[in-house]
């Protein structure tokens, strides 16, 4: 596992001094478990932003079987 050296505020030292003694987890342990959700909340916004920029795109659309058909078989003539 990568090592990853974190220099926090000395307020914030102490809160997560607290949370361990609380928890009974190491600050080491904290630590992963609030970067894993700050990592997939950022996964999940850019999963939004994308998903927006599809629906957002306009075009001639058709029956999801006549899509798919196009989308295997390619554009054809349909390009100049």
């Amino acid at each position: 596992m990568p090592r990853v050296q974190v220099v926090v505020p000395r307020e914030l030292h102490e809160t997560l001094l607290e949370m361990s003694r609380a928890s009974g987890r190491p600050i080491s342990q904290l630590g992963r478990e609030a970067l894993a959700r700050l990592a997939e909340d950022w996964r999940r916004r850019r999963r939004r932003e994308a998903l927006a920029e599809v629906l957002a795109l306009e075009g001639p659309t058709g029956p999801w079987e006549e899509l798919e058909r196009e989308l295997e078989e390619g554009p054809g003539d349909a390009l100049p």
